[in-house]
């Protein structure tokens, strides 16, 4: 993911990767500044690193830019990284920690706060809030005070970093939601993740770096997150973060960011076409 990001940049350069879409307005983030700010996300995780403690990093977040860069750095440089269905009950997420035995958390909006707050003394787990003021809440980080972290790096060389990548480790973790008994977790190593990548751009030849996705369906299912996400950087289209998954919203981002390509559930298709 990280030699993927880096040429993309190289080659796309200004190019806008990600339309973000907030009160009426798009905002763009380019191929050039993603791989930035991918970077400095990296050099972040790695600051308080112990080397006797595997770093595991867990994210509970509605859609929204600063869980990808987590997820991308976490891809990009071999951090082992579990994205927790936001839709997961406390005992689920306390479940998903203690399986997974993820050790920083990143917390992006209220309702993921709630359920997290409900088992945090359950767990010795390092929490960073994404978007949420930490005034409200105990013993966590903003995201301003974890990028700091950065600079206590003396040296973040990325060719090392990336090298030290192997294909056959445990990349990332996905696990089930709304199922019986406990969530059942899905293991990707780098090679199933670059075969998974490949054998869609196989089965779609049509779709090219033309193309804008507006997307809303969950980062933390296989088909927002490697299809639409991973997909539209391979390909270098441009993924637009819906505003909100409701309707009315969604149509208005239709207006905006004119995509050439929306996924969804057969009942918005209906809604669009009424």
């Amino acid at each position: 993911t990280g030699y993927l990001l880096r040429q993309r940049a190289e080659f796309y350069k200004e190019k806008s990767v990600f339309n973000l879409i907030k009160d009426g307005k798009v905002r763009s983030v380019s191929y050039k500044s993603l791989w930035l700010q991918v970077k400095n996300t990296a050099r972040a995780l790695f600051a308080p690193k112990n080397e006797n403690i595997p770093l595991v990093v867990g994210i509970l977040t509605d859609n929204q830019l600063r869980g990808v860069l987590i997820d991308l750095a976490c891809l990009s440089f071999g951090i082992r990284v579990i994205p927790i269905p936001r839709n997961s009950t406390p005992e689920n997420i306390s479940y998903i920690i203690n399986h997974s035995e993820i050790n920083n958390l990143f917390i992006g909006d209220k309702e993921s706060a709630q359920k997290w707050m409900a088992i945090k003394d359950l767990h010795q787990v390092r929490t960073i809030a994404l978007e949420l003021d930490e005034n409200n809440l105990l013993d966590i980080t903003n995201w301003d005070h974890f990028l700091k972290y950065g600079n206590t790096l003396q040296e973040f060389d990325t060719d090392v970093f990336l090298s030290k990548v192997e294909m056959h480790d445990i990349q990332t973790i996905m696990y089930t939601s709304g199922t019986t008994a406990n969530p059942k977790g899905i293991v990707f190593n780098n090679l199933n993740i670059m075969s998974k990548r490949f054998a869609r751009a196989l089965a779609l030849p049509e779709i090219s770096s033309d193309d804008v996705f507006l997307c809303y369906l969950p980062l933390f299912h296989t088909f927002g997150r490697y299809f639409e996400l991973m997909g539209s950087i391979f390909w270098g289209a441009t993924y637009s973060f819906a505003e909100s998954p409701a309707f009315n919203s969604l149509l208005n981002d239709f207006k905006l960011v004119k995509p050439s390509i929306f996924i969804s559930i057969p009942k918005r298709w209906v809604q669009l076409h009424n």
